[in-house]
């Protein structure tokens, strides 16, 4: 096609000169640029709503748009298609040596930039899958999994990428290859934080100390898990900020999983008045034991409420018991109904609630 419009142009085209190469020359480039461009656009939306449809995308790709992140293959298609058939054009072409190399190795990198885009693509694809599979499995393991295969993936295929960039550009590989084998140990010293790194990340992937959305305490950090990398874990504190842990201290670090928990402690000291008699502090404790083994949230089977001592201004009552709830904000819901119970209670029976106070007596001597 190129050929029979080209053959069309007036001679002069060929005896005019630009850059090294003939308007003819330049008008059959600019030609199979422009049907690359329009061809490209066209089979890469085709081929990418059959992917879609084989491989039934459509639910991914909506997680995914709620997400702000972009899924289309048809983008990174059209790169690879358009390095195609740029490919195709220039080998029909009369062009030196040197001409024809540098535009095919243009045309191999548009390819390759494509081959990478459209690979982290469907590592984006595959983890979203995991992760849309894991929504609805009770175990949080594959929560997990999912973004440190994802990344463990583009990292295969950035390797793969580089390697054949450098075969298009004719480096050394074995010499390469060779270099690393020989600075393999200064390497691995210069990296030796990355290696404890990811070890770290398979640490947590093996021994699952906790997953994401886990309410976690490590050292001095406290909040909830909200990724894990290779390199670290990210921790969003309750105050909003997030905290970067290197995964190589989670080898050593002690790690509270707070998430863990079937039940959350309520540990409370009562104090009471010293006008309080005997009999109604008795009476107290069972009502709140009541309280306690009545209340839906509460465990049954494990509680105390006991008078525990005399204190300098007040009478003590400990109170420890537990609850059943999935999150914080419902242990502080439940908390605060079986306190207000407690102090309803204490109303009705006539108990005051005491407070530091100092009595002063003062003797008058007599003149």
């Amino acid at each position: 096609m190129i050929t029979i419009i080209t053959s069309l142009l007036p001679d002069s085209f060929n005896e005019s000169v630009y850059f090294s190469l003939t308007l003819t020359t330049w008008v059959s480039l600019f030609i199979t640029i422009l049907i690359g461009l329009i061809v490209s656009s066209i089979a890469s939306k085709i081929i990418a709503s059959i992917l879609v449809k084989a491989l039934n995308l459509k639910k991914v790709q909506s997680l995914l748009s709620t997400n702000e992140r972009d899924l289309s293959l048809s983008k990174p298609l059209n790169l690879i298609l358009l390095g195609w058939i740029f490919l195709l054009g220039i080998s029909s072409l009369t062009l030196s040596g040197n001409i024809i190399n540098a535009f095919t190795v243009s045309a191999k990198i548009l390819t390759f930039s494509g081959i990478t885009w459209l690979g982290f693509q469907i590592a984006d694809i595959i983890q979203s899958s995991i992760l849309f599979q894991a929504q609805k499995t009770t175990s949080k393991f594959d929560d997990l999994l999912a973004p440190l295969f994802g990344r463990a993936l583009k990292i295969f295929i950035l390797i793969f990428v580089i390697i054949s960039v450098a075969e298009i550009f004719n480096l050394p590989l074995s010499s390469l290859l060779t270099g690393l084998g020989i600075g393999g140990i200064a390497i691995a010293m210069a990296a030796k934080d990355t290696i404890a790194n990811i070890f770290g990340s398979l640490t947590v992937l093996v021994d699952r100390p906790f997953h994401i959305g886990d309410w976690v305490v490590i050292d001095d950090a406290e909040g909830t898990v909200e990724d894990v990398g290779f390199r670290s874990t990210r921790i969003r504190t309750f105050y909003d900020s997030v905290i970067t842990i290197p995964n190589s201290l989670l080898l050593t670090a002690k790690v509270d999983n707070m998430g863990s928990r079937t039940y959350r402690r309520i540990k409370e000291h009562l104090s009471i008045t010293y006008q309080t008699s005997p009999e109604k502090v008795e009476a107290f404790c069972e009502e709140i034991r009541n309280i306690i083994s009545t209340h839906s949230a509460t465990r049954k089977d494990y509680f105390l409420v006991n008078f525990t001592g005399f204190k300098d201004s007040h009478l003590e009552i400990m109170l420890y018991c537990f609850v059943k709830v999935p999150n914080w904000q419902a242990e502080l819901d439940a908390k605060q109904d079986i306190l207000l119970l407690i102090a309803k209670k204490a109303e009705e029976m006539g108990i005051e609630f005491a407070y530091p106070t100092q009595t002063l007596f003062i003797h008058k001597e007599d003149n």
